[in-house]
């Protein structure tokens, strides 16, 4: 997502769940809706926040993966003239991240047995 003039990537690993969760009552995740409530403005705030956090996680795992790249953070200015219009279209790019990164994504062999059974269906 393009914020400020670049290309920014978020991720949702532990890192950034341990510190979401302290921004959350009774420091649980759980409890997130909280932090958007009735008031427009705190929303926003949330959501730039959450946006904060789950930058610098991508940016410091791919600092740990690349020891040669130098982070570049997101901060609360890049928001400063961020189009209000856009906040929920951010909103929704960092929920989608965090179902997608929290999803358990398995890569298996399909069984032998089955193998040798679709082999001699197609024979």
């Amino acid at each position: 997502m393009k914020i400020n003039g670049k290309e920014r990537v978020f991720e949702y690993n532990f890192q950034a769940y341990s510190e979401l969760s302290k921004m959350c009552k009774d420091e649980n995740l759980s409890n997130m809706a909280d932090l958007f409530g009735d008031n427009p403005l705190k929303a926003m705030e949330a959501t730039i926040d959450i946006a904060i956090i789950m930058n610098k996680a991508f940016e410091d795992h791919k600092s740990y993966d690349c020891p040669s790249y130098t982070p570049d953070y997101l901060t609360s200015d890049d928001f400063r003239f961020y189009p209000i219009n856009e906040i929920n279209d951010l909103q929704s790019a960092l929920m989608g991240c965090m179902k997608n990164d929290s999803e358990r994504k398995v890569e298996g062999e399909e069984p032998k047995n089955k193998k040798k059974e679709n082999q001699e269906k197609s024979s």
